[in-house]
């Protein structure tokens, strides 16, 4: 039996996004047989905490305790490239197969992952001109033309990155584990009293 193919998948804040509760939501239930995941997160919010388990999890050697970050922020200001230095070593800890790159807001990694040799994926959850800001022209160039996969939310996100010139891009829907949902019908049925909104009338 073939092992599992190795993602190392990279999410900007880790708190609860979209983007981020999508990957979530991957995470908690592929397929272990399959494959094998690890995350990279810029900056650990609430959601990170709740990764499973068996899901090896990495930050910025930016983030953690005063003397980690102090020690870190020293070391940059020497010259020592602590940032890549830093996804290097988890790269050879993980050892992927691939980088998924959860938003273009992470454009910039394409960089460390071409000096790697590791193939990129990018998921690709909105498109707009605030985000644009956000992303230096060149990163998204290059990401554009070399990622393996770009992997779009919607068709309207799907067009706008074969109009870049992505050479392959995948639609994929946002998943919602609808097992969280616990609806009250009485709850329900007292709003729509206090709403005046008719037992059978159609509310969103």
């Amino acid at each position: 039996m073939s092992r599992p193919l190795r993602i190392l998948f990279f999410t900007p804040s880790g708190g609860r996004t979209g983007s981020e509760m999508a990957l979530w939501n991957v995470l908690r239930r592929f397929d272990r047989t399959r494959f094998a995941a690890a995350v990279y997160c810029e900056r650990p919010g609430s959601l990170f905490a709740d990764i499973p388990a068996d899901v090896p999890r990495f930050t910025s050697p930016f983030v953690g305790s005063l003397p980690k970050r102090l020690w870190a922020k020293t070391r940059n200001s020497l010259g020592v490239s602590v940032y890549e230095r830093h996804l290097e070593s988890l790269h050879r800890t993980f050892r992927p197969d691939c980088w998924y790159l959860n938003t273009l807001q992470l454009a910039h990694l394409v960089h460390p992952a071409r000096r790697l040799g590791v193939p990129v994926a990018g998921h690709v959850h909105e498109i707009s001109h605030l985000l644009y800001d956000d992303v230096k022209a060149r990163d998204l160039e290059v990401l554009v033309e070399s990622a393996r996969l770009l992997i779009g939310t919607a068709e309207a996100v799907c067009d706008e990155l074969r109009t870049m010139g992505a050479p392959r891009v995948e639609r994929l829907y946002p998943s919602v584990d609808l097992s969280a949902l616990n609806p009250d019908s009485r709850r329900a049925a007292e709003l729509r009293r206090q709403l005046g909104v008719g037992p059978t009338d159609f509310m969103w």
